[in-house]
This record gives structure tokens, C-alpha cells and sequence, in this order.
């Protein structure tokens, strides 16, 4: 089962699929260098560690997190990946929070909660 959260505009959903979902949903970009133990077993666990927290593609299930918050303060995307993968500007930055808050409420805060449709 699939279940997204419904952004608030297109530009969310594509600037939370750059930022967030390598490690926050089951689409993965997976690039050669993910392939190599021992880096494979670190980002494997660190996936695993997100889906957990946060699943932007089984919304239908409760989720962790404060979504906005973590994106404004630059604890997400991790520094790393940031600098490797979803470079996205500080103007993005602040336009996925914004859109993250707007999408998941004013706490920011991912949904699941209200969702007793567990078809």
C-alpha cells in the first residue's frame, strides 16, 4: 500500500523527493558507491533508521518527527547527503519548510494519527 501525504503545492512534494526521500520513503536512488561494503551497511542502517521515523510513502501509518523544524534548523537533510546528493539552495531550504509545515500542519508534523483507514 502507497499512501503520500497531499502537498500543499507540487514544489513540496518535489523538493521533499530531492531533500528527504532516499532515506524517508521506498523509492530509492541508489548511486554505485552505496553498493560498497563497508559504506553499504552504514547507509542501509541509516535508511532503515528513517523509514522508521518517517515514511513519506505509508502515510497511512503513524509518524515521528517535527518535519518543518528539522529542515529550518539543517538537521535534515544530514550535512552530509546535503553535500552529496540533494544540494538544494537555501532558498529551497526554506521553501521545503515552509511547505512541510504548510502540508503536515503548524507544528509541522507528520500525519497518521487521524488515519483509522488502514485498508
Amino acid at each position: 500500500m502507497v499512501a503520500e501525504p497531499a502537498c500543499d503545492s507540487p514544489q513540496t512534494r518535489e523538493l521533499a523527493r530531492r531533500a528527504c526521500f532516499d532515506c524517508h520513503s521506498n523509492e530509492i536512488d541508489r548511486r554505485w558507491y552505496t553498493n560498497v561494503a563497508p559504506l553499504l551497511w552504514f547507509i542501509q542502517n541509516e535508511v532503515d533508521e528513517g523509514r522508521e521515523e518517517l515514511n513519506f510513502l505509508e502515510w497511512y501509518r503513524p509518524q515521528e518527527g517535527d518535519e518543518a523544524a528539522t529542515v529550518r534548523d539543517r538537521s535534515m537533510p544530514p550535512p552530509l547527503y546535503q553535500w552529496t546528493r540533494s544540494r538544494l539552495t537555501d532558498v529551497e531550504m526554506e521553501a521545503l519548510a515552509a511547505g512541510l509545515a504548510a502540508t503536515l500542519g503548524e507544528e509541522g508534523r507528520a500525519g497518521g494519527e487521524d488515519n483509522e483507514d488502514d485498508d
